[in-house]
């Protein structure tokens, strides 16, 4: 993730908390292919996680990111 934090900005789970990356950088929104990484992420990283595929294969992955942008929020 350090090579990421170069380009973009991660958004901390607690509104309070700094966003991880500095500067002005495009914010990163994620998704993730299943609930267990999207655990991983909040749990253990403490990030937001903005789609999450019901499934772990693409074709969930793809729903879940539509089904996001249909309601404005990726």
């Amino acid at each position: 993730m350090p090579a990421l934090r170069t380009h973009f900005s991660f958004p901390a789970r607690e509104p309070s908390s700094p966003p991880l990356g500095e500067g002005k950088l495009r914010r990163a929104r994620l998704a993730t292919i299943g609930p267990t990484t999207a655990a991983y992420l909040r749990e253990e990283l403490g990030l937001v996680v903005e789609a999450v595929a019901e499934s772990p294969n693409a074709e969930s992955l793809v729903v879940a990111l539509l089904s996001n942008l249909q309601q404005g929020a990726v």
